[in-house]
């Protein structure tokens, strides 16, 4: 019982001495912090006044010369002037379809992609006046720090007794900084001012984006669910009209090229691109022999320039993801890519069937692409789709039918991939029939992007494979003795 007690009491005591020591410990600390002494202000020596004065005019001259390297305000300020007139006509075009009703998912898609390159203009402007902001302010600091400075010498040195020299050059000294002062606020100012504008129709502008990201959000779902008149309803006949064939003209007109700040900020990317294809094309035609003989790669001699065509166009679609790239340009690119894609695989596959089948999917595509870029009217889209799905389904019932009657020479995955083609033929036609023209619409895209992405997948195959082949057996890791081995086991 004794050693119990005589432990507790041990116990408490070691428990109130460590309170203790650590509220002396956090009193010390915080008395140190709060009467730590600020640092003294050093004054400098006499000898060194006047020079640190002279150094001081160096600097004022760098100031006035470097200034003249800031940006321009006023050309920047005209840009975002037309920036600003632009947005507010786009602001102008998505509150009259709002009002008349006639937004659909690809006219909202089309002022997104106006409003969007209206973006990527502003935010390099703004980027601009940010790093010249930037260093303006830095200059700000700089000379405020030395009029402090100067200040506290000009009262710590002068005295009824000090020489007159000594006086001048602190008095000069003040000159040159409240003038260094001066042309830095002049300078900013105007910047700021700019930058200050370019905030407000960037506000403007994402104000817009929301508002067309959620309209083109409704009219997803209002597309995929809302009824249409069926294909042989006189409500559907009636929409045929002579303003019809005007409506596709104007929508086509959209498709035009007109001068676009996007090919002027890009054109050093699309330069080192053209660059590739140049020597892309020399290196290709030079070794035009050694790919007829490989295996891998005698599709590059049989295939030349649309290999190249083919593998530029991918560089560039990559770079066009990453932008916000104008519809236009994204679209003629995405043409180029599919056609020599298409050149290509029909020489790959050789077999007929296959060929026409890839002609057709590729051509497909590209037309789609089209009518949906240029907004085509209702009316004759769904009369497009039903006329290519119906084309479609016919060729699939003959070379399904080709395919049973010789089964054995065809590929097990062709095979099994006509009945599910004609099965999706079947749907789209009865939707579009029966008046579901959304659920049409989404069946025929997801189908046909599915197999152009089969068709890509599969070429790409083939490049990467005689590229494997050249890397392992014809290019200098040839060399390597372990590497040689295995692969010739193999």
């Amino acid at each position: 019982m004794l050693n119990k007690v005589f432990f507790n009491t041990i116990f408490n005591k070691s428990i109130f001495f460590s309170a203790l020591f650590v509220v002396a410990l956090f009193t010390l600390i915080s008395s140190k912090a709060i009467a730590e002494p600020q640092p003294e202000f050093s004054e400098p020596d006499i000898s060194k006044v006047i020079p640190l004065a002279a150094d001081l005019s160096a600097r004022l001259v760098y100031l006035q010369n470097h200034l003249g390297d800031l940006i321009v305000v006023t050309p920047l300020e005209a840009k975002i002037s037309v920036i600003d007139s632009k947005v507010n006509e786009v602001a102008q075009q998505l509150q009259a379809l709002k009002d008349s009703n006639d937004g659909n998912y690809i006219s909202y898609f089309a002022i997104k992609q106006s409003i969007n390159s209206e973006l990527d203009l502003l935010k390099e402007i703004s980027d601009s006046i940010a790093k010249s902001v930037k260093l303006v302010d830095k200059w700000e600091n700089e000379w405020q720090a030395e009029s402090i400075n100067w200040q506290n010498w000009q009262t710590a040195l002068l005295t009824d007794r000090s020489p007159e020299q000594l006086r001048l050059s602190l008095e000069e000294a003040i000159i040159i900084i409240d003038t260094a002062q001066e042309l830095v606020l002049q300078n900013l100012s105007p910047l700021l001012e700019a930058q200050s504008r370019a905030a407000r129709v960037l506000s403007k502008i994402n104000i817009l984006k929301n508002d067309v990201k959620e309209l083109i959000t409704e009219t997803r779902i209002d597309s995929l669910l809302t009824n249409s008149p069926p294909l042989y309803s006189a409500l559907y006949l009636s929409k045929f009209h002579v303003g019809l064939w005007d409506e596709t003209l104007n929508g086509l007109k959209l498709l035009s090229w007109s001068k676009n700040p996007f090919t002027e900020r890009h054109a050093f990317n699309y330069a080192l691109i053209f660059l590739f294809f140049i020597i892309f094309s020399v290196v290709v035609q030079r070794n035009i022999e050694r790919f007829r003989e490989s295996t891998n790669w005698c599709f590059i001699a049989q295939r030349p320039f649309a290999t190249v065509l083919f593998v530029s166009a991918t560089l560039i679609q990559l770079q066009l993801d990453l932008w916000e790239t104008p519809k236009t340009i994204a679209l003629l690119n995405i043409v180029i890519a599919s056609i020599a894609g298409a050149r290509i695989l029909s020489y790959v596959i050789g077999e007929k069937r296959h060929q026409q089948a890839v002609y057709g999917v590729i051509s497909a595509y590209i037309f789609t692409l089209i009518l949906i870029s240029s907004n085509m009217p209702s009316p004759l889209f769904r009369l497009y789709i039903f006329a290519t799905s119906l084309i479609a389904l016919l060729f699939s019932l003959r070379w399904n039918k080709e395919v049973k009657s010789n089964c054995g020479g065809e590929a097990h995955i062709y095979y099994k991939s006509l009945p599910v083609v004609i099965f999706l033929c079947l749907l789209v036609l009865l939707a579009q029939i029966f008046g579901q023209a959304g659920i049409s619409l989404y069946i025929y895209k997801s189908s046909l992007i599915s197999m152009v992405l089969v068709a890509s997948i599969s070429l790409f195959i083939y490049l990467i494979r005689g590229t494997l082949h050249w890397l392992f057996f014809s290019s200098p890791v040839w060399q390597i003795k372990l590497l040689r081995s295995d692969a010739n086991h193999y």
